[in-house]
């Protein structure tokens, strides 16, 4: 602390006796009292004590005094009433006396003594006609009333000097530790020279020892929450902060101890009470300029209170006083993390990493700023450094998993996910009930398309915790990904039963009934999801293709344009339910909504088919050849575009082409009794009468009651016959 500032406020005190002086020309000197706290009237102990009564006229102080003399009277040899008041106010009993010094310096020490969270003032009393009669100056002077140049003021009338009697000069509670310690060592001020008689001794001894075992006390009780060697209950721990909180605060009201206002605030940090701890680390920084460790613990306080600028600043004075101070290096780059300099909190980690080398968490937390960088090859090296470091035992087994956790994690950032699953492996071999773990790795599993090995994961975390709908619902997925739909359906049925409020999972289940064919029970659900989530198009666009395979097309046009709504350039609901309208023979509707579908997605080829359909029911076969070429051309295996255009080619009489259409149609789906029946009378029209009896016995075949392929049969055998061909040609 700069002995500038404490010499400020002994000069104040000079420049004001020197007023005092010019208001007062009575006045030859001041009187000084230290007061270790605020008090609104300059009183005895004797008023304090009866002032109620005083003031309410019931008592007259004068009357208290001479009962407090008759009674101490008996007690002692002595028999000047003066003597008696000045032993009992030497030994700390209630007189109307009050005790001033006629050295500023001395009124500092009291001033400083005791209350170290309160500002200290120094009255300054001018030494007046009115106060030289109510001095009362001891007439056997002790050793202890030598030592503070004691004056007793002794206001017989009231009991208290009047405010306006009086001027002060502040200490601030900062000061008041630096200036015990300057006037101790320039002026020989101290407790030791003040209390210099066997009461003295006692009264300090007492009360050093009090403070120093209060200051155990409360470190003790901090301690033990610390390192957790109590109960782990919350209510617990706080009750025990709340106990050491109590012990620090009494050290201050005693007496200043190094540290105390350092570790109070480290107890109400502790107990979440951040303002109060920062309150608390301003006092000790106040008192200690140069304490690296108060600033790095108000730092803490001001992150745990999410300023981060102010932790930085605080970081940063803490290493401006300490340079090697490695740890500070660490937080300050967690700070940095925090507000996205990843830059400099890579800095910061690697100066930690210099000065402790084999420091395995530092690295990881290096590791940490590199993966928010995008730079996963330098974090998974940091975190392999850090796992190097770390010892393999029991104790270190949790900060162990968490290495592995953290660089599975890059793995998978960085897309390696088998690595990935190998460092959870060995998280779930350090920490086997880690559910977390589990759940990650199966969902990696599933990732990479190894659900059968997700679902053994998942089964294992449900088992960690049997009621969670989340976990059902995951493990029902991976079950729909390989086509158990029925035990996928179970697991969203129990997701709904333990969630029933969660929509998403009647949309799962909805699905997974889709695909099994159960239509009715999927729009069931689609219109669950539906009726709570009115605004996602993807569950109107699912419970319309539910109800376009039942054939309920007005209701999937209806989905479709509620999709619409929502997505105006979905080309997909465009495309839908241009097919449901075709469906219906709207083909002019089909021929708009394939059109805005080409139109938003060129490279889509349902559209095409749908539209060539449009054209060939308005007979414009030119253009349903061009909209069928397309869709083949996007997709060879295109089945309606390839059926239309063979359509086309028989209409046209290329039979041949016709055939070779059909043909294809056939080897993509042999089961449409239509197509044999199609392609027999191309070959018919061939004179082809054996290939067109076999594709006509085919289509009866696939369909018993077709009528038109039985008479189209009967035509082949009579051509056949007329002709006498015995075989195709």
């Amino acid at each position: 602390m700069s002995v500038v500032k404490l010499r400020t406020i002994f000069d104040e005190i000079e420049e004001k006796v020197r007023i005092a002086k010019l208001l007062h020309p009575d006045c030859d000197e001041c009187l000084y009292r230290g007061q270790p706290k605020w008090y609104d009237k300059i009183t005895s102990t004797l008023y304090r004590k009866y002032e109620f009564a005083i003031e309410n006229n019931q008592l007259k102080i004068e009357d208290i005094e001479s009962e407090v003399f008759e009674e101490a009277k008996k007690y002692t040899n002595e028999t000047d009433e003066f003597e008696i008041f000045t032993a009992l106010q030497h030994f700390g009993g209630r007189t109307n006396m009050i005790d001033f010094t006629k050295d500023y310096r001395i009124a500092a020490f009291f001033a400083c003594d005791s209350h170290y969270d309160e500002d200290g003032w120094i009255v300054i009393l001018p030494k007046t006609e009115l106060i030289r009669e109510q001095i009362e100056p001891p007439v056997n002077p002790r050793n202890r009333v030598e030592a503070q140049k004691s004056v007793f003021v002794r206001p017989a009338d009231t009991g208290y000097i009047p405010r306006e009697a009086c001027d002060f000069v502040c200490i601030p509670r900062g000061l008041k530790s630096p200036m015990l310690k300057y006037i101790s060592e320039y002026h020989g001020i101290s407790t030791t020279a003040i209390f210099n008689d066997l009461h003295g001794f006692i009264r300090n001894k007492l009360i050093h020892e009090k403070a120093e075992e209060e200051f155990v006390e409360g470190l003790s009780d901090y301690m033990s929450v610390l390192l957790s060697s109590l109960g782990n209950t919350p209510l617990e721990k706080q009750r025990v902060l709340e106990e050491s909180e109590q012990h620090l605060t009494e050290v201050l009201r005693m007496r200043m101890i190094p540290d105390v206002y350092k570790q109070r605030g480290n107890v109400r940090h502790l107990k979440g009470e951040t303002e109060l701890a920062i309150a608390d680390y301003d006092k000790a920084i106040e008192q200690e300029p140069s304490d690296a460790e108060a600033y790095f613990k108000r730092g803490d306080a001001y992150y745990a209170n999410n300023d981060l600028l102010s932790a930085i600043t605080d970081y940063s004075s803490a290493i401006d006083i300490k340079q090697d101070y490695s740890s500070v290096y660490a937080y300050r780059g967690d700070a940095y993390c925090d507000i996205g300099e990843f830059g400099l909190s890579t800095m910061d980690y690697s100066k930690a990493i210099e000065l402790e080398p084999n420091n395995a968490f530092y690295y990881s937390k290096r590791a940490s700023a590199f993966r928010n960088e995008n730079k996963f090859d330098l974090a998974i090296m940091d975190y392999t450094k850090a796992l190097q470091l770390e010892p393999q035992n029991a104790v270190l087994e949790p900060q162990n998993a968490f290495y592995y956790r953290s660089r599975a994690l890059t793995y998978q950032q960085n897309n390696d996910m088998e690595l990935a699953i190998a460092d959870y492996s060995e998280v779930i071999r350090l920490a086997p009930d880690d559910a977390e773990a589990y759940l990650n790795r199966a969902n990696l599993y599933s990732t990479i398309g190894k659900d059968c090995f997700a679902i053994i994961d998942y089964n294992k975390v449900i088992t960690f915790n049997p009621n969670n709908a989340a976990d059902y619902h995951t493990r029902g997925r991976a079950y729909r990904s390989i086509d158990e739909f029925d035990l996928a359906i179970k697991d969203y049925s129990k997701a709904i039963e333990l969630e029933p409020n969660n929509v998403f999972y009647y949309c799962s289940r909805g699905d997974a009934y889709f695909v099994k064919g159960e239509y009715n029970l999927a729009v069931n659900d689609f219109s669950k999801y539906i009726t709570n989530e009115s605004d996602n198009a993807i569950a109107y666009f699912l419970r319309g293709e539910a109800c376009f395979i039942k054939g309920e097309y007005d209701l999937a046009i209806k989905d479709f344009s509620s999709v619409i709504v929502r997505e105006p350039e979905n080309a997909f609901a465009y495309s839908r339910r241009g097919v449901a309208y075709a469906q219906q023979g709207k083909f002019n509707l089909a021929l708009e909504d394939s059109s805005e579908a080409i139109t938003l997605n060129p490279g889509y080829a349902e559209p095409y088919t749908t539209r060539g359909t449009a054209y060939l029911d308005m007979v414009n076969l030119d253009l349903a050849v061009k909209d069928f070429d397309e869709a083949i051309a996007l997709d060879s295996s295109n089945f309606l575009s390839i059926c239309g255009l063979g359509y086309i080619h028989y209409l046209r009489t290329e039979y041949v082409s016709a055939i070779e259409d059909f043909s294809r149609a056939i080897e993509l789906n042999s089961e449409v009794a239509l197509l044999f029946y199609l392609r027999g009378n191309a070959f018919y029209e061939k004179n082809k009468y054996d290939d067109a009896i076999k594709d006509f016995d085919k289509a009866i075949d696939l369909d018993p009651d077709y009528a038109d392929a039985f008479h189209s049969r009967d035509m082949a055998y009579q051509a056949k016959n007329e002709s006498g061909i015995k075989g195709d040609s």
